[in-house]
């Protein structure tokens, strides 16, 4: 009997994730704007913002401590650093060190082939001050702009090095000093409460996360990988979510990944919504400006 409630609740948490999954792909804040005409030419920069604060879960710490002796090798041979450099450090240091420059390379190196420009900022560059001055100099010199960034976030706000900043407030300064992104990979925890800000200042795609998001590691790189590959912003952004879970499934042959990091509340958490004038928007897509119609 405990065999077959088992197995029914097994299978309602699949329906559950499942139905979350359509509904979060179904929900854009606008529909797509019928009006946009594109052009597969123009110079196009990527910005991307890494930045920790030494910041981790309490849980991620006590199971980094609980299994160091398997975790350790794994992030030196993941960020190329030998494993007595790691041996005193916390996780959270660990990723501060040198988590965030292999992150912010592993996005680049996705986007090296496609980019004209790439901007990379972290650590005591990854300030308000530095991305708006990115955007400007980019803005003026005539490049259609991406933006990642891989920064903790609440309902309302965004952490970078120097401060936290209101998305309301990011937004309309972006939109005062007329730049224009076309679309927007972010990380950041709550983001699925700031994609109206990104909406509302004309990105064509920008995705968010429904509440603490875990898939943080790997995603941003796969989704640039997975956009110029030929898919849709949308489904790039759903793609990067799945493949990042299955790349950490990799290692559970000598990790719990399942059952302490990749639970069903951390996968429903992590799940991305997506807004923007044209979520479906290809990478080889570029907007055309003061189009008369």
């Amino acid at each position: 009997m405990s065999y077959f409630y088992s197995k029914i609740k097994f299978i309602l948490i699949l329906t559950s994730i499942y139905f979350l999954t359509f509904s979060c792909k179904e929900n854009t804040t606008n529909p797509i704007d019928e009006k946009t005409i594109y052009q597969d030419s123009g110079k196009k920069a990527l910005v991307i913002i890494v930045e920790n604060k030494n910041l981790i879960a309490f849980s991620d710490e006590n199971m980094f401590r609980s299994y160091k002796s398997v975790i350790l090798p794994l992030l030196s041979e993941l960020f190329d650093v030998p494993d007595d450099s790691l041996e005193n450090l916390t996780l959270a240091e660990i990723i501060e060190n040198y988590g965030e420059t292999w992150q912010v390379n592993q996005i680049a190196d996705a986007g090296k082939n496609y980019y004209d420009k790439i901007i990379k900022l972290n650590d005591e560059t990854a300030t308000i001050a530095s991305f708006l001055d990115s955007l400007k100099k980019l803005s003026s010199d005539g490049y259609t702009i991406d933006v990642v960034l891989n920064l903790h976030g609440s309902m309302t706000s965004l952490v970078f090095t120097d401060t936290d900043i209101d998305i309301g407030t990011l937004t309309q300064t972006i939109e005062s000093n007329g730049i224009d992104i076309r679309a927007l990979y972010q990380t950041a925890c709550y983001g699925k409460y700031g994609l109206n800000f990104w909406n509302n200042i004309g990105l064509y795609g920008a995705n968010g996360a429904e509440d603490l998001n875990k898939i943080t590691l790997f995603s941003a790189a796969y989704f640039i990988s997975e956009w110029t590959s030929g898919k849709t912003y949308e489904d790039a952004v759903y793609s990067a979510y799945q493949l990042e879970i299955q790349k950490l499934r990799t290692y559970n042959n000598i990790l719990p990944v399942d059952l302490y990091f990749l639970t069903q509340e951390t996968l429903l958490n992590s799940l991305q919504r997506v807004a923007g004038r044209d979520t479906k928007i290809l990478w080889k897509n570029v907007p055309k400006k003061d189009v008369m119609f």
